[in-house]
């Protein structure tokens, strides 16, 4: 309950009750229990970044923690909502580069062994393509879109 009620308060951008409800869901929760600790991170991610604590840097580092519990799950789509999430606030930081590398990491992750693309492409692909106009590869920018949209439509 703890750990939804942090969720919660995050989602309502209530970062000074939701950041002590998570570390309390943390402090309680199995190290097993992925999914939820994840969930956790997410909203610990979100508090972090919206709240009065204003914290980027541990609003990041909650979100790759996010990344990786979610993972570890097996929970690919979660995984890649929380790498585009955590991509948009490395932009904004100025981290293009480390953005850059999720985004790689999040891309190698969305064809599923059937050879589905998985929706969570679009929001990657255009991450990837601000950081791409960032560095002013226009012309790769728009390659790597046409690759990605012309594959998905197929």
């Amino acid at each position: 309950m703890i750990a939804f009620r942090a969720i919660l308060r995050s989602y309502q951008e209530d970062g000074q009750a939701a950041l002590p409800l998570c570390q309390q869901a943390f402090a309680l929760l199995s190290a097993e229990n992925y999914l939820v600790r994840a969930q956790v991170a997410c909203a610990q991610f979100w508090a972090y970044y919206t709240s009065a604590a204003n914290d980027a840097v541990t609003a990041i580092q909650s979100g790759l923690q996010a990344v990786s519990l979610a993972q570890v799950a097996g929970l690919t789509t979660l995984a890649l909502a929380l790498m585009s999430s955590t991509a948009i606030h490395m932009i904004g930081t100025g981290q293009l580069h480390e953005a850059h590398q999720l985004i790689q990491q999040g891309m190698q992750m969305t064809t599923q062994s059937a050879g589905f693309v998985l929706p969570a492409v679009g929001w990657l692909t255009l991450l990837q393509a601000d950081i791409l106009r960032e560095w002013n590869q226009l012309d790769t920018a728009l390659v790597h879109n046409q690759a990605t949209f012309l594959g998905m439509s197929r």
